[in-house]
């Protein structure tokens, strides 16, 4: 604080102090005996004598020198300060959840009497002065509080007033704060993608949702939890009229380079190409071995049942009926291209997903029990078969026998398939649910 000291007309003097950076906002006390107080009607909160010289300063207190022989008073002039946005900012961090923000603490000493406690409202935007020395578009009001001059002074160890300066003014403290989103990134090895992290700042009274307020909404556990997209939203009160709004992906929203379609309505993560073992069945049919060498079929051959009949005379002029099954294709357990899908799902999702789904092959048994034609083939992928064994009169072992036919329905896949799902999987996974899809391709011919 610079202090002068300057002679007035005689029996009177003048002291002078600029509290601010500002060299026209002064404070100072002037030195009259208690007849010119009454001459020019002196009372606290009344302009000064001089308008010309000081015309925005008011009388904030009259204080008798008790040391005077002459009875003085000391009357304490002050000014409205102007211009404060250009010198009185604090450029700090601030930490709010553990997350350190830029803030700008902005002091203003204003008159009591235009103190309004609802202005300016929180949220609200910071002045531009100094002229474009911060980014202010991004700078928002988060907290304010009053203080009488003289308690800010000693709690501060230093004078920014007096409390002669208490009666017409106080000090009003703002607290501005980079509301710009912090983001932070990291590679998600499970994955393989990006999780992507963001803190937003609220404030009391703006609208969060639809016509839901911050304050409202953070009370309200529906607002806050895993999103159907796949993130993690949370909120964290820092003060009483600041919350902090975290969003974290819980598995990367980047997508896929080849931009697979979601299969069962969730997000999907990623989709890979891989071998596993699989289990391919038996399946009836041609084997190419019931024809002759120049290309006719072989009599007995039911094509393409998978069942070939051969019929052999005894020298009585009886017969006897062998059978054999031809195998299409041979079963094998063998290492297959498979298609791995993933897709991470909400509980609602998951319950609306058809996970019914899975395609196994399932091979029959084929048994046929009869004397003169038994049919015994392990489990195997088959069309529709009949198996009949009637006897006419005359058989010299049984006797004459009809309504012998068996018939035997299709497996549910007659052929190895060009696909199979060969899996599904579903998993608990960082809120919500994993679900993994094998594909397996028919090994080459």
């Amino acid at each position: 604080m610079l202090t002068r000291s300057s002679p007035m007309t005689k029996g009177r003097s003048q002291i002078v102090s600029y509290p601010t950076p500002a060299m026209a906002d002064v404070v100072f006390y002037e030195k009259h005996d208690r007849s010119f107080l009454e001459k020019a009607k002196i009372v606290k909160g009344a302009q000064h004598y001089d308008g010309a010289a000081f015309p925005d300063h008011r009388c904030v207190d009259i204080q008798p020198l008790p040391q005077s022989a002459d009875k003085d008073y000391a009357i304490f002039w002050a000014a409205k300060r102007e211009n404060e946005d250009e010198w009185n900012w604090e450029h700090t961090k601030a930490d709010l959840g553990g997350t350190k923000y830029d803030t700008i603490t902005r002091r203003y000493i204003i008159l009591r009497e235009e103190y309004t406690p609802n202005a300016p409202l929180l949220g609200t935007a910071m002045a531009n002065q100094p002229v474009d020395l911060f980014d202010y578009a991004n700078f928002a009001l988060i907290s304010r509080s009053q203080d009488r001059i003289s308690e800010r002074g000693r709690r501060a160890q230093e004078s920014i007033g007096g409390a002669e300066l208490d009666s017409l003014f106080v000090v009003e403290t703002r607290v501005y704060i980079d509301r710009e989103p912090l983001k932070s990134n990291k590679y998600d090895l499970s994955t393989n993608g990006m999780l992507y992290t963001q803190h937003d700042i609220w404030i009391r009274g703006e609208t969060y949702t639809g016509a839901i307020l911050i304050e409202t909404a953070a009370a309200d556990e529906q607002y806050w939890g895993p999103t159907s997209g796949g993130q993690l939203t949370e909120v964290t009160q820092v003060s009483d009229d600041v919350w902090i709004v975290t969003t974290q992906d819980l598995i990367p929203q980047a997508g896929l380079p080849s931009s697979p379609s979601a299969l069962f309505g969730g997000t999907v993560i990623r989709e890979y190409e891989t071998m596993q073992s699989y289990e391919w069945p038996h399946v009836l049919g041609d084997d190419g071995t019931g024809t002759s060498t120049n290309g006719s079929a072989v009599t007995g051959l039911i094509a393409p049942s998978g069942i070939e009949i051969t019929v052999w005379e005894l020298k009585e002029g009886a017969t006897r009926y062998y059978n054999r099954p031809t195998f299409k294709r041979i079963g094998l357990r063998v290492p297959t291209p498979t298609t791995i899908h993933q897709e991470w799902l909400t509980q609602t999702q998951l319950d609306a997903a058809d996970l019914d789904v899975v395609e196994q092959m399932i091979p029959e048994p084929i048994y046929y029990p009869s004397p003169v034609l038994p049919v015994r083939i392990p489990p195997t992928l088959h069309g529709i078969l009949y198996l009949q064994s009637d006897l006419a009169e005359g058989d010299p072992e049984w006797a004459a026998n009809t309504g012998s036919t068996r018939y035997y329905p299709a497996t549910n896949y007659t052929d190895w398939p060009a696909t199979v799902i060969a899996d599904l999987k579903v998993i608990p996974f960082r809120g919500g649910y994993l679900l993994t899809r094998a594909t397996v391709s028919r090994p080459a011919d």
